[in-house]
């Protein structure tokens, strides 16, 4: 699945997944949290950037800053769980005008 939202490019927000609800099957958790990516990757050009990250054992945040107006952002979180699978989920940013 893939989610929508709209950002303004001065604002750091929190974007969260909460993988417990949908991913997540009897008992299993979170045992590493194999980072977020930014596609296109464009942010020493003032592009949209993982400014911080973290976990629990059901859920994955990242402040997301910058963005140039305009562009779109594919954002991902990767983790690995309790039962040793490998899961990624993603949500797509647009930059709005300032």
């Amino acid at each position: 699945m893939n989610e929508y939202f709209l950002k303004n490019p001065a604002s750091e927000l929190d974007y969260s997944f909460d993988w417990g609800s949908r991913m997540l099957t009897g008992g299993e958790q979170i045992s590493a949290d194999l980072g977020w990516t930014v596609t296109p990757d464009e942010a020493a050009a003032g592009g949209l950037a993982v400014v911080s990250a973290s976990n629990t054992t059901t859920t994955t945040t990242a402040v997301l800053g910058g963005g140039r107006p305009g562009e779109a952002y594919l954002v991902a979180s990767f983790i690995q769980t309790t039962n040793g699978r490998k899961v990624r989920r993603s949500l797509t940013i647009r930059i709005g005008n300032s």
